[in-house]
């Protein structure tokens, strides 16, 4: 809902002669897509998980043991980096497509996505062979050898590069969608 204004020239106009700078806007918006959101869903889950933990019934022992997404050793924190990247990609879709631009966006997104697993998969059955099957991008390759099926796990520091690479990609989106709001024209 960020930015929907400018895909209608009435309701641009008025937008994009607001008497605040680009920076202001889209700092708001920012603000309110990405650091506000996730303050109220994170709020909102923790609240409905306690809820929902209370009402089972497992032993009072268990009941304590609520998710905690904040914890880098449980790999929860992949997923603010991956909204991050969610985040950026909406937001230079909506500055960047006049209309339907969620849809537009989340088309391009998942042809990017489909040509991504299959040059993925066709560079391991390049290195591997054709045992190769079932990999996600960055993730790691899985190898079926007749009866047997084994997995490799890269290293966690090179999977530390694949968050670096998302977190790049995500700070070049919102900059992106700064430098093409600073340029709309209605």
């Amino acid at each position: 809902m960020s930015f929907i204004e400018l895909g209608d020239k009435k309701k641009a106009i008025p937008f994009l002669t607001l008497p605040a700078s680009h920076f202001e806007k889209y700092l708001v918006a920012w603000l309110y897509s990405y650091v506000i959101f996730q303050l109220v869903f994170m709020a909102g889950f923790s609240l409905i998980d306690s809820i929902v933990i209370h009402l089972g019934t497992a032993p009072v022992e268990e009941r304590d043991q609520q998710m905690n997404v904040f914890l880098m050793d449980e790999n929860f924190s992949v997923v603010f980096v991956i909204y991050a990247l969610f985040n950026g990609l909406t937001l230079l879709g909506a500055v960047f497509f006049e209309k339907m631009h969620f849809i537009k966006t989340a088309v391009i997104f998942f042809i990017c996505l489909i040509i991504l697993v299959l040059l993925n998969n066709q560079l391991l059955n390049l290195f591997i062979g054709k045992s190769s099957q079932g990999n996600v991008p960055f993730q790691g390759a899985g190898l079926n050898e007749k009866t047997n099926f084994f997995r490799i796990y890269p290293d966690k520091s090179i999977t530390q590069y694949g968050n670096y690479v998302i977190e790049l990609t995500a700070l070049l989106l919102w900059i992106g969608a700064f430098f093409r709001l600073k340029e709309k024209e209605v």
